[in-house]
């Protein structure tokens, strides 16, 4: 796996980039990184009483 970083003096921050081969588990890895934390996994409220389900 590759990891290249960029400084931003200007507003003292620093960018990191990872990258891998296509097609080795490090790319896999990082395409399941790219998803995770994107999904909505909050609970759906349950219907209210008396209302048509869908």
């Amino acid at each position: 796996m590759d990891r290249d970083t960029l400084h931003v003096p200007d507003v003292d921050r620093s960018v990191v980039v990872y990258s891998a081969p296509p097609g080795t588990h490090e790319a896999e890895s990082l395409a399941l990184l790219r998803v995770l934390g994107t999904q909505d996994l909050a609970a759906e409220e349950p219907p209210v009483s008396g209302s048509p389900q869908a």
